[in-house]
């Protein structure tokens, strides 16, 4: 107790279920958020202050159109990197977008994107079976100089300086080789509601697909799971050029990544300036679900969502 976390590293927690104050879409998955006064107490932090909720990425997503890519080109060119990895990980021939590590003892092992991000926002989706986790199964980001491979079974994304990364088995966040407090997931809340404000360390529903949201303008890394997004895990990365990356233990595992799109740090346009003035003015309620009981336009209450 009474331990302290750094300040480049704030795990905070998620929406309490039922709250819809405002949306962003994605590619094909919609975030949501409750008001970003609510706070959430991790007892685990081990002082008496809470750690809040910080909305500075969604902020972002929710002023500025996400550019989707869908397109072959674009997600190849986001896709895992055959000469950055580990030997005992291999890509798939027929589906370039997903890993698989070889049946190999004792070794935990890595795998970086082909391209890393210094500037704008990026979201992508890891898709990753609960049954093919094992002990230690991690998504995050690196630099181009975090190690790839170690021997034993451990969190290497995250186990050391050059890499930030979220354990989904034991729902801990790692860095620098220090575990810190986990995410709340919507599960976890409300089973918090139902046994006076206590979660569980372990995360056995994370979904099968999460979604990885890093803001290169901020230096933040986030997470959503279930369209809920999960607050700031990691701060402190502005000025690195980060890769998305994995690191597994278990043999045959398959990991995909599927890139959502960017958001350049560009000035705003006018008419992007102008969205964000009219949704203020329309107020949060409004914008939650009653935007087509407004006499405007369909194509306008479209713009505005």
């Amino acid at each position: 107790m009474g331990q302290k976390v750094s300040s480049e590293l704030y795990p905070t927690g998620c929406i309490p279920a039922g709250i819809l104050v405002e949306s962003v879409i994605i590619g094909n998955s919609r975030l949501v958020r409750g008001p970003s006064s609510k706070r959430l107490r991790t007892s685990s932090i081990g002082d008496d202050d809470a750690v809040g909720l910080d909305d500075p990425v969604l902020d972002l997503l929710l002023g500025a159109r996400v550019r989707c890519s869908d397109d072959v080109g674009s997600q190849l060119a986001h896709s895992w990197n055959p000469d950055d990895r580990s030997p005992s990980i291999r890509i798939k021939r027929e589906d370039p977008l997903t890993v698989k590590r070889l049946p190999v003892q004792d070794t935990t092992d890595a795998i970086r994107t082909k391209v890393g991000f210094s500037r704008g926002l990026h979201a992508w989706t890891i898709r990753w079976k609960a049954d093919q986790r094992g002990s230690h199964a991690v998504i995050g980001v690196a630099t181009a100089s975090a190690p790839l491979r170690a021997f034993g079974y451990k969190c290497l994304i995250g186990g050391n300086d050059e890499s930030w990364g979220w354990d989904i088995v034991k729902n801990k966040l790692w860095h620098n080789g220090k575990s810190l407090v986990g995410l709340i997931c919507p599960h976890q809340q409300q089973s918090a509601q139902v046994n006076g404000g206590q979660g569980t360390e372990r995360c056995p529903s994370i979904p099968d697909e999460i979604t990885v949201i890093l803001d290169m303008e901020g230096g933040t890394l986030g997470f959503a799971v279930d369209g809920q997004y999960l607050g700031v895990a990691f701060r402190g990365l502005k000025g690195k050029t980060l890769h998305p990356a994995i690191s597994a233990v278990w043999g045959h595992c398959q990991v995909s990544i599927k890139y959502l799109g960017s958001v350049e740090p560009n000035p705003l346009s006018l008419s992007e300036l102008c969205r964000r003035t009219i949704r203020h003015r329309i107020g949060k309620s409004r914008l939650a679900g009653g935007l087509r009981s407004l006499p405007l336009p369909p194509l306008l209450i479209q713009s505005l969502r």
